[in-house]
């Protein structure tokens, strides 16, 4: 028998073997406590695959032998309870609630394997005493493992509501992103537009002023025209009196006109 320290207590742990099963006997050194569990050929295969590295019994109890005796560095043992059992493996189980589990103590080997890695064997022991006769550490360890589950569960329902508020903000950021470029976009479009309406006023302006020179132009001619036909009649006018006095006043007319 040997005696180990865990977080959850001071313990002395024994461990029966032969070729077919062994067992492991824990005892509370201050409670005095007991916890007890048999393990056979298919146990160890079964906890040791879904452990990752497979161990036969005979080289699982050597394994558990060594762990106890703390001859090996690479090899540990601890004991904890179903909470702390949790808290290590960083999982969450609505079974944590159930009276059998709380009353269980388990025994955690650490084994770490030059050739395949690092496993973590976990052997659950029933308790030997009856629950009504549990100390008063005990149902305190109980309440608190509940307790833990609890803020476990919350801290979870927290850490999804997070995501979620963080997925949200990320997509807000990506819509915003793409509003400010449409923005952009829109600028640059009215800043072309503006220019197109000015050149267009510009265009405007110039050809107005075209029109008002070209009306201008159109009065004097039309005003010149008028002034020709008014020169044109007086002038013809003073041919036709120049007829009416005779060929010798024409003839005089034209003396007198000629310098």
């Amino acid at each position: 028998m040997v005696c180990t320290t865990s977080p959850c207590g001071k313990y002395s742990v024994a461990i029966e073997a032969d070729s077919t099963k062994f067992s492991i006997l824990l005892e509370d050194n201050t409670t005095h406590q007991q916890w007890r569990g048999c393990f056979t050929e298919d146990d160890v295969f079964s906890l040791t695959e879904q452990a990752g590295i497979s161990q036969s019994l005979q080289d699982f109890i050597r394994v558990l032998q060594e762990a106890s005796s703390a001859q090996e560095p690479s090899i540990s043992l601890e004991v904890c309870t179903y909470a702390g059992l949790l808290a290590k493996m960083d999982q969450e189980d609505s079974a944590a609630t159930s009276s059998s589990n709380m009353s269980k103590r388990y025994v955690l080997i650490d084994y770490t394997s030059e050739c395949h890695g690092r496993a973590l064997y976990v052997l659950p022991l029933p308790a030997l005493t009856s629950t009504s006769t549990r100390s008063p550490a005990a149902s305190r360890d109980e309440g608190l493992a509940k307790e833990v589950v609890v803020l476990r569960n919350e801290n979870q329902r927290l850490r999804e509501d997070y995501e979620t508020l963080t997925h949200r903000h990320e997509q807000l950021l990506k819509a915003n992103a793409e509003l400010r470029q449409q923005n952009a976009e829109l600028d640059e479009m009215n800043k072309d537009m503006l220019h197109r309406v000015k050149m267009d006023c510009k265009e405007m302006a110039s050809s107005f002023q075209t029109d008002v020179c070209v009306r201008q132009l159109q009065s004097q001619l039309k005003a010149l025209r008028g002034k020709l036909r008014t020169e044109q009649a007086y002038s013809a006018g003073l041919e036709a009196q120049l007829s009416a006095r005779g060929p010798s006043s024409a003839t005089r007319a034209r003396r007198s006109s000629t310098p």
